[in-house]
């Protein structure tokens, strides 16, 4: 059985139709959600705060959780530093690789100096530089005033920069000078 042209016709539109509406929607279903930034806080002051909490109870996984991850790291900083353009030739792998080995090992160190002390903080404050890109900003140098146990009251040392985007903060690094 043969079919006219004009059978042929609301079959084609139809099929068309449905190639145009998979062309528009497959590629948002398959697309990946931007990443996030996790564990933030409403102020320095709060993760300061927090910091601080998971230390006393010398909590290292925990307060690694606090820092920046891979995935913040490769969609939020990784695009900002020199060393991602091309004619570097500095894989992302390399970098972040040595970001979070330093920051692990910095880490540690702090919990065994810190660790178990019930610090408490009084005012933050960042003795470095600031770069800003967009929305994002990393301040370095960051330096915690607490009140020790004994009523002190010191300039510690406890993570090295917060990075602060869309008005969140969160620890970029646990790597102190």
């Amino acid at each position: 059985m043969r079919t006219s042209p004009r059978q042929g016709r609301p079959i084609r539109a139809v099929l068309l139709l449905l190639v145009v509406l998979l062309s528009l929607v497959a590629p948002a279903a398959c697309r990946r959600p931007a990443p996030a930034l996790t564990n933030t806080f409403a102020s320095p002051e709060d993760l300061a705060r927090e910091v601080l909490a998971r230390l006393l109870r010398r909590d290292q996984a925990a307060l690694a959780a606090l820092a920046l991850t891979h995935d913040e790291f490769k969609a939020f900083v990784w695009p900002t530093l020199p060393a991602s353009r091309p004619e570097t030739n500095m894989p992302l792998s390399f970098v972040w690789g040595r970001l979070k080995q330093q920051s692990d090992l910095s880490l540690a160190a702090t919990v065994a100096r810190h660790g178990g002390r019930a610090y408490v903080l009084q005012q933050v404050l960042f003795d470095g530089e600031t770069t800003e890109s967009g929305a994002l900003r990393v301040q370095r140098d960051s330096i915690l005033v607490v009140r020790t146990p004994e009523g002190a009251v010191e300039r510690v040392k406890i993570f090295g920069s917060m990075l602060s985007m869309n008005g969140r903060h969160k620890v970029f690094s646990y790597v102190v000078d």
